[in-house]
């Protein structure tokens, strides 16, 4: 899970940098889980820790929170919060706007633990407009 852990007793490592109860979480806010320095450690609900997650490994549009709709041939931005997913809309060809709709959304729901797409990456990556074709 990349987590270091301690090898006799199992206790990840920023739990026990935090001094953690069992039901302690605690969010590493670079999302580097070998980063165990106090100061990137948070503590956070389960909601919380979830909301800083980065894209998903299936991912295909370079950016969190948008994918392509095959029958409608657009980019489609959603947001996922406390397991309910809420629709932002379609954005045509447009996989900047809709990444942008999901990073308003994200801070505006998630706060400080909203993990945003890199628009300026995703601009020097596709060039501001991306067409997709399924």
């Amino acid at each position: 899970d990349g987590y270091l852990r301690c090898k006799k007793t199992g206790v990840m490592l920023h739990n026990f940098i935090m001094q953690a109860e069992k039901k302690d979480l605690f969010d590493h806010q670079n999302r580097d889980r070998l980063d165990n320095q106090k100061l990137n450690l948070r503590p956070c609900t389960q909601f919380e820790n979830a909301q800083n997650r980065q894209k998903r490994s299936d991912n295909k549009t370079g950016a969190k929170g948008v994918y392509w709709h095959p029958q409608k041939q657009e980019y489609c931005a959603y947001i996922t919060t406390k397991r309910t997913r809420t629709y932002l809309g379609y954005f045509g060809n447009d996989l900047i706007a809709a990444a942008q709709a999901y990073n308003d959304a994200a801070l505006q729901q998630h706060g400080k633990f909203a993990h945003l797409n890199d628009i300026d990456k995703l601009l020097s990556e596709v060039g501001g407009i991306l067409t997709c074709t399924s």
